[in-house]
C-alpha cells in the first residue's frame, strides 16, 4: 500500500496508480513515485517466498501433503516442518511449538483455517481423479472460478486439520481474458 504522497509506476507498463489504490503484484518490478519530487522511493521484484500452515498432528500431515502434492518434509527443528514442492515452501507450526509472539501474526494461524491454491499441470479432471485415487474427495467436485491467471477450472478438497485446499487449472492458450465468475457467486 502506498503511503500518501506516493504514486506506484509500474516499470513495464506506463500505467500510473494513484496513492489511494491497494496493489498487490508479485512478480513484478514496480517503483514507488514520490508524487512530489517524481524521484524513486525503491525499485523491486516480490515474490512470495513461504507461508504458514499449522499441524495439529505432524504424522497424519506429513503422509497426507507427500500423498497428494509429492513434497519433500523438512525437519530443521523441534516442533517445525518444512513442506518444499518445487518453488513453493509451506512451514508448518506444529501443536506444541513455542514461537516468540514478534514472529507470530497477530492471530496466529491455527490448525485447519489456511486456505491455499496450487496450480496443477494437466487437466482438472486428472487432478479430480489423483485425489480420489489418494482417498481424498472433493466436496466440490469441478467448478469454474478464476485465479491469478484469469478463468479457470478446480477442484476443492481439505486437508486432515480441514485447511481449504484447491487444484486449480487454467485453458490452454491466451487467457487475459476478464476472470469468469465462479460457479458459487452465480445466481
Amino acid at each position: 500500500m502506498a503511503s500518501a504522497g506516493l504514486v506506484r509506476k509500474p516499470i513495464v507498463a506506463l500505467t500510473v496508480i494513484e496513492a489511494s489504490t491497494q496493489v498487490i503484484a508479485f512478480g513484478k518490478r514496480f517503483a514507488l513515485m514520490d508524487a512530489n519530487f517524481g524521484s524513486a522511493c525503491m525499485s523491486v521484484k516480490i515474490t512470495l517466498d513461504h507461508t504458514v500452515i499449522k499441524s495439529s498432528n505432524f504424522d497424519v500431515s506429513d503422509d497426507f501433503y507427500r500423498r497428494i502434492f509429492g513434497v519433500e518434509v523438512v525437519k530443521p527443528i523441534e516442533g517445525f516442518r518444512v513442506y518444499r514442492l518445487g518453488d513453493v515452501q509451506l512451514n508448518v507450526h506444529g501443536p506444541d511449538m513455542v514461537i516468540p509472539p514478534h514472529l507470530l501474526a497477530q492471530t496466529p494461524v491455527m490448525a485447519g483455517n489456511s486456505d491455499m491454491a496450487f496450480e496443477w499441470d494437466g487437466p482438472v479432471e486428472d487432478a479430480l481423479a489423483h485425489l480420489h485415487a489418494c482417498g481424498v474427495e472433493s466436496h466440490t467436485g469441478i467448478v469454474d472460478t478464476f485465479g491469478r491467471r484469469g478463468k479457470a477450472r478446480s477442484v476443492y478438497f481439505r486437508d486432515p486439520d480441514g485447511s481449504l485446499l484447491e487444484f486449480i487449472t487454467y485453458p490452454e492458450g491466451d487467457n487475459d481474458l476478464p476472470a469468469a465468475k465462479p460457479d458459487w457467486l452465480k445466481d
